[in-house]
Order: C-alpha cells, then sequence, then structure tokens
C-alpha cells in the first residue's frame, strides 16, 4: 500500500492530483432518481463498488432460506407461485381469523421470540428502549396541552397511585414517544385496491417513583392515536382492555414506519451517501481519512442503488407494504435529511432527547455511548498521528475541498464548527469522523439487525393498518384483527424483514490484515479492539442478568455483531 500521507507531505504530488482526477471521473452526484427524486445519490455504483463474494454468498444464503420458507408455506396454502389474479386478490384481502394465523408463516424460518410475548406491557414500554426503533423516546419538560391526560389516570396506573405528572415530570420520570412527523404521510393502498391507513400517534411512560426491577424501569401510561384528544380521539391506558391492545398496535405501525423511512433509510444509508461519493472524489487514496473510512463505506452505494430499485421504487416494498403512498413515504424521507448534522450525533441527541438518568433502564443508550466512546478514542488517536494541531487543518487543501463539495453537492445540513460549513478545528472533525464511523456501524446495527426479531411477527409491529384507528374505548378481537395486515401482506413483510436482518458482513474493528501501512497506527488499532472486547463482555454480563428477569437481552451492539459498513 502506498504510503498513508497529507497533500503538504506527499512528495509525489503528480500521482496525487492524477489519482483524485480519475476518481472525479468515476463517482459523480445524481438528484433526479424517480424513486427519490432531489436526494444526493451516486450516479450508478463503480465496479470496485460492487458486491465481493463473502457477501455474495451470504445474500444467496440468506434468499434460499427465505424462498424455502415461502415455498413451504405455500405449500401449506395449497397455493402455487402461480395464481389467477382473482386468487392473488382473494389472497391478499384475507384477514386473520386469529393471533395464531400468523405463526404459520415460520416454515424454515425462525419464529422471532417476541412472538410470544409482545401483548405484555412491560415488553411494548422495553421497546422504546430496546428495540427496532430505540431513538424516539423524549422527556417531557412540559405536559402536552393536546394530550389531555388527567392525574386521576395516571395515579390509575399500577405503580403511580401516589405519584402526580407534576411529580414524574419534575423528576425526569415522564416520557413521550410522538409521531408528529407521519401526520404529513397520505394514506397508500397495497397496490390491490385494499385500503391502508396511517397513524401519527403519541404514547406517554413513565419511571415509576420508587423503581426497583431489573425488567423495564419504563411503564405505559397512555396512548392517544392522533395528535389531539378528543371525542374520536380518545386516549386509552391499559383498563382499556381490546381497545388498548389496538391502540398499542397503532402506535406499533407508526414506529414501524417511523423506523424504516426516517430513523433506518433517512438517518443511515442516505445520510452517508454523500460522504462516500465526495470522499472518493476529493481525498486521494492515500489521504489519511480516506484510509481511515473506505472500510466503513464497503457496500453502501450498492445496497442504496438496490433499494432505489426495489423498495423505494414504485411498486416495490414500501409502496405496497407501508401505510402512506409512496410519494408521501418519499417526501418525508426528503424532509429528515434536511436536518442538522451536528445534532444528530449521538451525544447531542441523547441530550437534546433528555434521556440521561440513570433510573431509566436504557440498554440501547447505555450501549451506544460506550460504542461511541470507543470509536472516538480511536478516530481522536489516529488523526492525531496526521494533524498536530489545527493549522494542519486549514493547510489541508483535499480536507477543505471534502468539506466544501459536502455542504454544496452533497446538501449536508448542519455541518462543521458551530455548523459553520467548515472545519476549523481537529477537535471537530474527530467528532464528525466518529460520526461516520458510528453511524456506518453501530448505528445501523441498531436499525437494521432487530428487524426481523420485532417487525419477523407482524401484529407486533406491522407495515400498515386497514381500519381507522379505535374510536371507542368498546372494541373486540375481531376489530383488532381487521386493524392488522392481511395474511398475505404480513408474510410479504416478514420476507423482507428477514432479508434485511440476514447478512452480517464484517466486524467493527477488524480491519483487513496489514490494511493500514504507517506501523504508528497497529498499537493504537490494539487498544480500539482491546476497548471494544471489554465492551462485549460487559454487554454480554447485563444480557445474563436481563435473562434472567425473563425479559429479551439487547444483543444488536455487540461488537461482534456490528459490521463495519452499511452493505445490507
Amino acid at each position: 500500500m502506498t504510503d498513508t500521507l497529507l497533500p503538504k507531505d506527499d512528495p509525489n504530488t503528480t500521482a496525487r492530483q492524477e489519482n483524485l482526477r480519475k476518481n472525479q471521473q468515476t463517482y459523480y452526484y445524481k438528484y433526479d432518481y424517480k424513486s427519490l427524486n432531489g436526494v444526493p445519490m451516486a450516479d450508478g455504483v463503480p465496479f470496485k463498488d460492487l458486491p465481493r463474494f463473502p457477501w455474495v454468498k451470504q445474500a444467496v444464503i440468506a434468499v434460499l432460506k427465505m424462498l424455502r420458507n415461502v415455498g413451504t408455506y405455500q405449500i401449506l396454502q395449497r397455493t402455487s407461485f402461480r395464481l389467477s389474479k382473482k386468487q392473488e386478490l382473494n389472497l391478499l384481502a384475507q384477514q386473520p381469523r386469529q393471533m395464531s394465523d400468523y405463526i404459520r408463516y415460520f416454515q424454515s424460518l425462525d419464529i422471532p421470540k417476541i412472538t410470544f410475548s409482545y401483548q405484555d406491557d412491560s415488553v411494548f414500554a422495553r421497546m422504546r428502549v430496546a428495540g427496532q426503533n430505540p431513538v424516539m423516546l423524549t422527556a417531557m419538560r412540559s405536559m402536552d396541552e393536546d394530550f389531555k391526560l388527567s392525574n386521576q389516570k395516571f395515579q390509575s396506573i399500577q405503580g403511580f397511585a401516589k405519584d402526580s405528572l407534576t411529580k414524574a415530570m419534575d423528576g425526569g420520570r415522564l416520557f413521550m414517544v410522538d409521531y408528529k412527523k407521519l401526520e404529513n404521510i397520505k394514506p397508500g393502498d397495497n397496490g390491490h385496491g385494499i385500503q391502508q391507513y396511517n397513524y401519527a400517534p403519541k404514547a406517554i411512560f413513565a419511571v415509576p417513583e420508587n423503581y426497583a426491577c431489573l425488567k423495564s424501569s419504563l411503564v405505559p401510561i397512555a396512548i392517544q392515536c392522533g395528535q389531539k384528544t378528543s371525542k374520536e380521539m380518545p386516549i386509552y391506558t391499559s383498563h382499556d382492555g381490546v381497545a388498548w391492545e389496538m391502540a398499542k398496535t397503532v402506535v406499533q405501525i407508526a414506529d414501524f414506519n417511523y423506523h424504516e423511512l426516517i430513523s433506518h433509510l433517512a438517518a443511515t444509508h442516505l445520510l452517508i451517501e454523500p460522504f462516500v461519493v465526495t470522499s472518493h472524489r476529493q481525498l486521494a487514496d492515500n489521504h489519511p481519512l480516506k484510509v481511515l473510512l473506505l472500510p466503513h463505506f464497503e457496500g453502501t452505494l450498492f445496497i442504496n442503488w438496490a433499494a432505489q430499485l426495489s423498495l423505494v421504487n414504485d411498486g416495490g416494498k414500501v409502496d405496497t407494504l407501508f401505510s402512506g403512498s409512496i410519494e408521501s413515504s418519499r417526501k418525508l424521507v426528503a424532509e429528515r435529511l434536511e436536518l442538522s448534522f451536528n445534532e444528530a450525533m449521538l451525544p447531542n441527541q441523547i441530550h437534546l432527547r433528555g434521556v440521561e438518568s440513570p433510573s431509566l433502564v436504557y440498554p440501547y443508550r447505555d450501549d451506544a455511548l460506550s460504542l461511541w466512546n470507543a470509536i472516538l478514542k480511536w478516530v481522536s488517536t489516529y488523526l492525531d498521528v496526521y494533524y498536530k494541531n489545527n493549522q494542519d487543518i486549514a493547510n489541508d487543501a483535499e480536507l477543505t475541498a471534502w468539506v466544501a463539495e459536502l455542504i454544496d453537492a452533497g446538501q449536508v445540513i448542519g455541518f462543521g464548527d458551530n455548523e459553520s460549513g467548515k472545519v476549523l478545528s481537529l477537535a471537530y472533525l474527530q467528532q464528525a469522523v466518529t460520526m461516520l464511523i458510528f453511524t456506518c456501524s453501530a448505528q445501523h446495527a441498531a436499525v437494521n439487525f432487530t428487524q426481523h426479531d420485532f417487525a419477523g411477527y407482524p401484529p407486533n409491529m406491522p407495515a400498515a393498518g386497514y381500519t381507522p384507528p379505535p374510536k371507542a374505548k368498546q372494541q373486540n378481537t375481531e376489530e383488532w384483527l381487521d386493524l392488522l395486515p392481511p395474511v398475505n401482506m404480513s408474510a410479504q413483510q416478514v420476507e423482507l424483514v428477514f432479508l434485511l436482518s440476514a447478512v452480517y458482513y464484517t466486524s467493527l474493528g477488524q480491519y483487513k490484515k496489514n490494511y493500514f501501512s504507517d506501523p504508528a497506527i497497529a498499537p493504537l488499532l490494539k487498544n480500539f479492539t482491546t476497548e471494544l472486547t471489554k465492551i462485549e463482555a460487559t454487554i454480554t454480563a447485563r444480557n445474563e442478568q436481563t435473562n434472567e428477569a425473563g425479559m429479551m437481552p439487547y444483543t444488536y451492539l455487540l461488537p461482534s455483531k456490528i459490521p463495519q459498513s452499511i452493505n445490507i
């Protein structure tokens, strides 16, 4: 490998400029993809960004396993792969008669563990802090005037009889999840004229004052299936029987859509894409920053291109399975990309959401912060080898061009020291690069590899609703089943989330042998991998206690289970 050098230290400037020129002829931006019009994307996938054999092998194995499951399930239904139009429509419209109908999907696929506990209120609460989308919970710093929860209802929940909303709020024990951003999604259909419904609910959770239970410190208090309390949008609590179960399902449907469109697609895949393109275009192959980032970009352009073709395209999975019309779903994705890069940094997010309190048992937060700090130390010591001070940052012409293109062509918002659009300090560069590596590895793992375990059983986390939200507290099981997706639509959801969760390619910290040519990097990398081993041991020990308490362990941020890059 060529020596890793900053531009000012490279004696072979001609070769370096030629390298940049070739890369700029290979990597281009495109903004007019039909599926995500206006979002900065790579114009195609260069040959060297195509998947390598180990990834292809894993993907093929996953597809074959899924197809085997599909074939067995269709035999069980006594159907063939070739159905008449009428037969296909009948299957797509067939509603479940009982919850156990959904278990039939799992012929060769593992049944998600959540299947047998998802109706438990403590499990519903735990999914906010250790589930598929553990980034929504926000501390309530004032009462929500549009969610008219009374003290009487609050105190009716077990564990809160002597508590009050004000006391819980002032003590940092009152939290909300709010899916207001989904209000702008227009309801869609499944491509065959079957109406789907979109919801924008709110739910309040609280930590009991005298909490002493390992299971989950968080308790669900109340749910409102829309943004404002009204006669047709009442507040439900656990005293409301089937209506409460339906309200929880409405929250889960909203959580699925928010997760897939924003937390997953927008905040990991599409956030990283401009950094991949611009790093190739503006940093020479031997630039220290590009050398560090390249393994964390492996596979991203290809998998994002594949998503364009089969997920967010007209008639694709988002179009047919999710709650909203494909046009409004795409618009929501694009709007998320207008949020601040700096605000999205994990420590800033934790602070902005007000979820620092140790009384809140929050596995995602704890594991993610441990990994963030380990990555920050690794990135900082690595960059310190090449940049000695802020002047070295200012003197790096390629870094300056990298930042300028990210802001201009890459349309990255809120980037730079004090969101200035400029990198003025080594300290900021260390934070920004940590954000990139954390997002490519740990954050993507947290929102991707959870999918089969939580959304793989559709009654727990349906992709769409099929009736309006409940408007009264007198509901029955049949009405709940009508809310859920038709049987064969849910089968497609199972197939999708299984494939998205099934490929683990590479592991965080495990760079290829002799990847870093500079001998000064070896001891720094060893320190990083040692720290990851310690984090793994800490998480494993905690999960043993979680198992003993009868709850699903949170394993998604075990370093050994975190790929280096967004490649699935």
